[in-house]
């Protein structure tokens, strides 16, 4: 019978979840004793129920059924010595380091498996799956949407009345973005392909780059001059 799937829950960063990232984590897990090799027993004997079958046959009307001879729990073999690594129980707790490769475009809630890397049961059988939730964190700098990045680009007044080149961060480096004369503060010019690859896909979401225009702290009084006639435009 097939051992129980195991879950456990990973922190991965923004840049991580957009690269994809191969990770090691450490988990403790039941494997198959290695002593007795998942038997329970340093020593054993035929099961004197099932003769070693480890079933047997019962008679149910004109019917006769095959069951789990409960005997030796469909084993076969009964313990006459218990193994001392495990106690008997087949099992063993074992902490292990393993490297987990997680794919570009994984989000909170995404699910890694792996498979066989999950518990066994007492008698062999093949070993259940692991699954890891990924957990993606907070950006202090982007914020994620979907596939769609947001980022908060600063610029002078200067630059949102005249425009000009500004830089603009992505997770893959910073890009030149020319800023259009006379663009308000909130506007949102998309850069395509510039944000989270879709995991099934791998194409790319977009970027868009709030404009969040700077206002001065402290003024001097000729820049309070050049910008009473700034206001003056306003009124025209």
């Amino acid at each position: 019978m097939r051992g129980p799937d195991l879950s456990t829950k990973f922190t991965i960063s923004l840049e991580e979840a957009f690269n994809g990232v191969t990770k090691p984590i450490t988990l403790s897990r039941e494997v198959v004793c290695r002593s007795c090799q998942g038997t329970g027993a340093e020593a054993s004997t035929t099961c004197s129920s099932c003769k070693g079958a480890g079933s047997v046959k019962q008679s149910r009307g004109i019917f006769r059924m095959s069951q789990p001879c409960t005997t030796c729990q469909g084993l076969g073999r009964v313990i006459t010595k218990a193994c001392k690594t495990c106690g008997g129980r087949g099992n063993t707790i074992s902490a292990e380091t393993i490297k987990v490769k997680i794919p570009p475009g994984a989000d909170t809630g995404s699910r890694v498996r792996l498979k066989g890397m999950g518990g066994t049961r007492s008698g062999g059988g093949p070993a259940g799956d692991l699954f890891i939730e990924l957990t993606v964190r907070p950006h202090p700098v982007f914020k994620r949407e979907g596939n769609n990045i947001y980022v908060d680009v600063p610029v002078t007044f200067t630059d949102a009345v005249l425009g000009g080149k500004i830089k603009v961060p992505t997770l893959s480096g910073d890009v030149t973005m020319t800023l259009p004369p006379g663009t308000d503060s909130g506007k949102k010019f998309k850069l395509k392909g510039k944000g989270i690859p879709n995991r099934k896909t791998g194409v790319r979401g977009d970027e868009f780059a709030v404009i969040k225009i700077l206002v001065p702290k402290n003024v001097s009084s000729k820049a309070k001059e050049a910008l009473e006639e700034i206001d003056k435009a306003y009124k025209r």
